[in-house]
């Protein structure tokens, strides 16, 4: 797998104890990602007791879901206002009847949530509330920003772990070996500018 996005977040459910599945399962659904990349997941082990209530997922949510199929738009480039969701209708592709019903015939069935994976939401509560709203009603049941994923897995990897077949995890415990990642959500040390809200969304 090349992409680096779809990557982090094939490290990340492998922490969580989901199996990713093979290449095979999901050429044929290549063609309904226009841009994505879709995984298709089982966990390995049994479910949180608790269900998930928020749209927007965290880290800890995903010990709750079961089987889930990831739809990788990590536009990093973008924020996901709602203005932004209204004029892209492919977000909402795993909400569509025909593409169900294959992703049923992958999973034989058994029930599945749909997760998309988006760069980040509005940090205003009523643009991430609207974003949300929009979502949920192109038929997705989750989505999750890719900082969450990254905090996630950054909180999980060992500094003093050996994580030699995975670049990306090597990096990561270096990063956190050398006082490079610091606080609770596993910050970056050094500056990031991060642009402000615009107007009008």
């Amino acid at each position: 797998m090349s992409d680096i996005n779809a990557q982090l977040v094939r490290e990340f459910l492998e922490f969580n104890r989901f199996y990713v599945l093979p290449h095979w399962h999901r050429v044929e659904m290549e063609s309904y990602a226009e841009g994505g990349m879709l995984l298709f997941a089982e966990r390995s082990e049994g479910t949180a007791s608790m269900p998930v209530s928020d749209f927007i997922l965290r880290p800890d949510d995903f010990r709750a879901l079961e089987r889930i199929v990831v739809d990788v738009r990590a536009w990093h480039g973008e924020r996901f206002y709602p203005s932004l969701i209204e004029k892209t209708p492919v977000l909402g592709r795993l909400g569509e009847s025909w593409v169900r019903e294959d992703i049923d015939r992958v999973f034989n069935g058994k029930p599945w949530k749909s997760v998309l994976v988006v760069s980040e939401f509005s940090s205003n509560p009523d643009l991430r509330r609207r974003a949300s709203d929009l979502l949920r009603s192109m038929g997705l049941d989750h989505a999750v920003e890719f900082s969450a994923l990254l905090a996630g897995l950054a909180e999980y990897v060992d500094m003093w772990g050996n994580y030699g077949p995975s670049h990306t995890l090597q990096t990561i415990r270096l990063l956190k070996r050398y006082g490079m990642l610091r606080g609770q959500q596993q910050e970056f040390f050094f500056p990031h500018m991060r642009p402000g809200e615009r107007g009008g969304e």
